[in-house]
């Protein structure tokens, strides 16, 4: 990022076995703050939406993010029920997972829903949950320049509504956000 110090946050789907890390950063050293299980990820939800709606999971979310300006979030108390901020985490309330939450989703929805307003729905909640996480952890830390990583963080909109967070200056988004970041990590 070139930040001398900032907050660090990771978001993305599943990775070695958590969905988001935390970290303060100063002084070129990283202090670990927070973590989410790979259970409570907010990415994997954003996946069950994109393939309910009959796209590839894991492919095909920006797909989603592009649907999403046609649609109204007229599911949004369905997906409120399955995935939550709370406390400076985020939490998956439904208690589903994999294709136990698709198909639960999928029970809960109209059979003529909406593929649009899924997409308004997930991305709404995606960005909603992302700012306040993201604010939760800036003012911990107080640092207002923001380094992210992973998945999640490739939906430009979540970005733009971080980079609105008015305790933050800068943003940084990497640029390597699927597996072809392991081996810059490494």
């Amino acid at each position: 990022s070139g930040f001398e110090d900032g907050l660090i946050v990771t978001l993305d789907g599943a990775g070695d076995g958590h969905s988001s890390h935390v970290y303060d950063a100063s002084g070129g050293k990283l202090r670990y703050l927070h973590s989410v299980p790979a259970f409570d990820s907010l990415g994997c939800y954003y996946a069950y939406a994109t393939e309910i709606c009959g796209y590839k999971a894991g492919k095909h979310e920006g797909k989603l993010t592009g649907l999403a300006a046609y649609g109204k979030p007229a599911y949004r108390d369905i997906f409120d029920r399955y995935v939550q901020y709370q406390n400076g985490t985020i939490k998956n309330i439904g208690n589903a997972y994999r294709q136990a939450a698709i198909r639960a989703l999928q029970m809960e929805l109209p059979d003529n829903f909406s593929k649009e307003d899924i997409a308004s729905t997930i991305q709404l909640l995606s960005e909603d949950i992302s700012v306040r996480y993201v604010s939760h952890w800036q003012n911990q830390t107080k640092r207002r320049n923001v380094a992210l990583a992973g998945g999640v963080f490739a939906n430009v909109k979540i970005n733009q509504r971080i980079h609105e967070i008015s305790e933050v200056d800068s943003v940084f988004v990497y640029p390597a956000m699927s597996d072809e970041g392991i081996s810059a990590g490494a």
